[in-house]
């Protein structure tokens, strides 16, 4: 399992890769359009593979099968509501919006997971309720 520092590093030069490559790229996906990828490569099993130590081998059986899950995930159903469920565009967030959207994560119980040394399993029960709660305290205060 990746150390915390590890995993942070590793994340945020992905985020930057994949920001220098979507200003580059004229793709016009949505933030709700990415977030639902995001999930579709968390529900096929991909992510967990990446956070094995020394990452996934590519050729396994179990990669090809996640990644096959992943394709069809993506483009499905439930990919194109989420991704048309917020607008294109949204303001910038203000301080107070972002400071009630921490006080959600805290409430909810998310902010346990990023205390410990290691990488959270996305596919636990627990992390899922938590994040299943704090979804329902933002929508709730969205309303």
């Amino acid at each position: 399992m990746l150390s915390k520092p590890l995993y942070t590093a590793m994340l945020l030069l992905a985020l930057a890769s994949a920001s220098a490559s979507a200003q580059s790229s004229n793709t016009g996906l949505s933030r709700a359009e990415v977030q639902a990828d995001l999930l579709a490569w968390q529900q096929s099993g991909l992510a967990a593979l990446y956070r094995q130590e020394g990452g996934p081998d590519m050729a396994s059986p179990e990669y090809q099968q996640a990644f096959e899950r992943y394709l069809q995930l993506r483009p499905g159903a439930s990919y194109r509501a989420q991704a048309q469920a917020q607008p294109k565009a949204q303001a910038p967030l203000t301080r107070a919006q972002v400071q009630a959207d921490l006080d959600n994560w805290r409430k909810a119980g998310m902010d346990e997971f990023s205390r410990s040394n290691s990488t959270p399993s996305f596919e636990s029960a627990e992390y899922r309720q938590a994040y299943e709660k704090y979804l329902r305290l933002t929508e709730a205060q969205a309303e």
